[in-house]
């Protein structure tokens, strides 16, 4: 980035404009590059199922991550960044459990319901 701001001064140094042709020139590119530099946020979450009976009604805090059978994954939904409870319905009870994302950037995670009925929450590559 440094190399960038410093070919641009050498440009306004160089050019015959008007100082406030320069002046204007100069504040376009660092708005410019505050919205490049500007990342946003974005998590997703996806559900695994790979216990012996099918999950009905999942959801990862406010995400509603559908029905899941045995040995198949959920598409990923978005998520809200923060704490979040993790519930779901099979055919003998119910699935509690609780989660936390967070980070900067683009962000995947995959909730597994592990064939012990443990729930493990991982962030995929």
């Amino acid at each position: 980035m440094n190399w960038m701001a410093f070919a641009f001064f050498l440009y306004i140094r160089r050019t015959k404009a008007s100082p406030m042709k320069n002046a204007c020139t100069l504040f376009l590119f660092f708005i410019a590059v505050l919205f490049i530099s500007c990342k946003k946020n974005d998590y997703r979450v996806r559900f695994t199922n790979n216990y012996s009976l099918q999950v009905s009604n999942i959801f990862a805090g406010t995400a509603g991550l559908g029905t899941v059978s045995p040995g198949q994954s959920s598409e990923y939904v978005s998520i809200p960044a923060g704490d979040f409870s993790i519930t779901g319905q099979t055919t003998t009870g119910y699935l509690q459990g609780n989660g936390n994302i967070s980070g900067k950037g683009t962000h995947k995670f995959t909730i597994t319901l592990g064939a012990d009925k443990k729930l493990l929450l991982t962030e995929d590559n």
